[in-house]
């Protein structure tokens, strides 16, 4: 797998933690994930955005692998009725359906959907008696294939180092493997097959507009308002939930992470926070999956994990929290519909969050132009995601961290790795039309803003906003020298993500919502990466899946204190960005779901778009279009959506109170 980590040094607390990912960064600040799709297909007048600047880093690549080396892939099997899966996971979830509330079980979810024993049966027959093992998943839509390199060549007709997709769904190579006919009908891709080929390659260091925080610029170079569980459950409504008597318990808080944390520093913040320490509260469950890279290990202590973990057990105060780890700390496609999958077939997750994405939609056409990805990678994600949605699971993920204009892998030149920005560029995980995306706000706070060798300057906020640094821009527009500094450094650039996404349509529950395909915009940051101090305010139309869903919190500047112990750092240092919003709003679903009188919240979408049209709405739309963006999108007057800030912050007694 990949040879090569890269490195974040955070200054402000003199730490350095090293990382794996290039392109599959993380969603939170310092390392923000992959980007997020976005497309607009008609602009105002005259105004056409451009990809910006691009850069060139080292490459990652996976690790040869030996005959006698034991890896392993996924057969994805045909749905039965795909369409028909589609259709009932939103029927089970928008009010006034016959079919409202009628959630399956996974064993339910196959007979209606996933293939059945007789076909599975037949396969692991099959890979048996040619020397493969094979693990059916309850939803009867994978099966994992694992054995020796050389027993999978031979029995598929594969050089697992030179695997592509062709045309035929069963061929990787010159040869089409000698399948029976009935077995391989049933099959509508397999993946995982192609991860070892040298072409599957990525960028070997964090990249984009955002390199570094303000908070990273120098020793105590900032204030700003940090706080504990209680900044969120104060500001959101979360108090009036326990007051009514809900605790989560009962209930099981799933969380999807690439790497893993020490048990003992999320203990550590659950009784800081006043909440239960029962050892059994927190378990891990290890995910089947692939290395790329053999030589990478994750981190198993990454302040990633760490922090989704202890807000969601914390503002969930007594419901369990089950990791599901992929040992791989890169989310390749069938690393991350394996840990999904996982979720789902357990039975006891009613919801689940993750911090991990899966990469640009630019940066996966290349992929798929290199014949490394198959071209239905798409439904085969919204599938497994539906399934969660059928099952009742409510699934959330951060929006990202790069603001509107994410970067992403273009290709490869001399050896190196092409970066571009664009606002094409976002993650293929937080666009998906199943999942509940979260952007990030920013909440009032004053910022003292110490750059070394400058004079301070001031920001403040006066109310809840997009998190975006407009206003640090706005901010030293009279000042050219701090302004070149701050460029120079790649400082400020980060933001919510939200937008458009190119890969899926607008999705029925967002259609005819006021703001949803149309926007606002003022460009801050130029298509060479430089700032525009006064940036005129544009509008268009947009098309495609609009995101995020609704915002929280998410700004360092009003960020959370985590505990982690490392080294010489004492254990708590603030944290932020979409990845700690997303276990947060994870961890309401959880509290809703236990009252006694409530069925699983399961999928949102479809409802909270409904409520938003309400007058007694239990969201609040962000409209301003000054001071309010994600140094691109802002507000809309009287609109229910913006594409900063998706629906707008909630108050979740109400949505307690309103949501069936």
């Amino acid at each position: 797998m990949m040879k090569s980590i890269f490195c974040i040094f955070n200054i402000a607390d003199s730490e350095r933690e090293c990382v794996f990912g290039g392109i599959f960064m993380k969603h939170y600040l310092s390392l923000t994930l992959l980007p997020v799709s976005i497309m607009i297909f008609c602009m105002a007048a005259n105004y056409n955005i451009k990809a910006a600047s691009t850069t060139t880093v080292g490459l990652m690549r996976p690790s040869k692998i030996t005959s006698n080396q034991t890896t392993n892939f996924d057969l994805i099997l045909r749905s039965k009725d795909q369409a028909g899966a589609y259709q009932r996971a939103l029927a089970v979830n928008t009010p006034g359906s016959p079919n409202f509330k009628q959630y399956l079980t996974a064993t339910e979810f196959r007979q209606k959907y996933g293939q059945p024993a007789s076909v599975t049966n037949r396969w692991q027959k099959y890979l048996k008696l040619h020397g493969l093992k094979a693990t059916v998943f309850s939803n009867g839509l994978i099966i994992n294939v694992s054995g020796r390199a050389s027993v999978i060549s031979k029995v598929f007709k594969v050089n697992l180092e030179n695997a592509t997709y062709h045309k035929n769904v069963m061929q990787f190579g010159k040869n089409k493997p000698n399948i029976p006919s009935s077995l391989s009908k049933s099959v509508q891709a397999i993946i995982g097959i192609t991860d070892h080929n040298s072409r599957y390659v990525f960028p070997n260091s964090q990249f984009g507009l955002s390199q570094k925080r303000f908070s990273d610029a120098g020793s105590e170079s900032v204030s700003g308002n940090f706080g504990y569980t209680n900044q969120f459950t104060d500001h959101y409504g979360v108090n009036q939930l326990y007051r009514e008597g809900l605790t989560g318990q009962g209930q099981t808080i799933g969380i999807i992470a690439f790497e893993g944390f020490h048990r003992a520093d999320v203990f550590h913040f659950w009784k800081h926070e006043n909440v239960s320490i029962d050892a059994n509260r927190l378990s891990t469950k290890y995910v089947t999956g692939n290395l790329y890279n053999t030589k990478l290990k994750s981190s198993e202590d990454s302040s990633e994990s760490v922090m989704d973990v202890e807000y969601a057990g914390s503002i969930a105060p007594q419901a369990k929290v089950r990791v599901f780890r992929v040992k791989s700390p890169v989310p390749t496609l069938m690393n991350l519909v394996n840990a999904y999958a996982t979720v789902y077939d357990s039975g006891n997750i009613s919801t689940v969050s993750t911090s991990w994405g899966l990469g640009s939609t630019l940066g996966l056409n290349y992929l798929q132009r290199q014949g490394i990805l198959p071209n239905n990678y798409p439904n085969i994600l919204s599938m497994i995601l539906a399934q969660g949605a059928l099952e009742g699971v409510s699934t959330f993920t951060g929006s990202g961290d790069q603001g509107a204009q994410a970067s992403y892998f273009k290709g490869v030149s001399h050896g190196k790795a092409v970066i571009g920005h664009s606002l094409k560029a976002g993650d293929v995980l937080p666009t998906n039309p199943w999942i509940i995306s979260v952007g990030g706000t920013t909440l009032p706070n004053s910022r003292i803003i110490k750059l070394p060798g400058y004079s301070p300057f001031a920001i403040q906020i006066q109310n809840e906003r997009a998190w975006g640094y407009d206003s640090a821009i706005s901010a030293v527009k009279n000042n050219p020298k701090v302004a070149k500094f701050i460029q120079k450094n790649g400082i400020g650039y980060e933001g919510s993500g939200g937008g458009f996404s190119e890969l899926y349509p607008t999705p029925r529950y967002q259609r005819n919502i006021s703001g949803v395909n149309t926007f606002n915009a003022r460009q801050f940051i130029k298509e060479d990466g430089s700032f525009d101090f006064n940036p005129e305010l544009v509008s268009g139309i947009g098309s495609g899946r609009n995101y995020p869903d609704l915002a929280v919190d998410a700004d360092p500047f009003s960020g959370y204190y985590v505990y982690q112990k490392s080294g010489s750092r004492s254990g708590w240092f603030p944290q932020a960005g979409t990845s700690i919003a997303g276990p947060q709003v994870t961890a309401v679903a959880a509290l809703i779901n236990s009252a006694p009188d409530h069925r699983r919240m399961g999928f949102w979408n479809p409802q909270i778009y409904q409520l938003a049209q309400q007058t007694n709405s239990p969201f609040t739309p962000l409209n301003s279009s000054v001071d309010n963006s994600n140094t691109y999108y802002t507000g809309q007057a009287d609109t229910i959506y913006n594409q900063a800030t998706g629906l707008g912050v909630p108050e979740f007694a109400k949505l307690y109170n309103l949501y069936e």
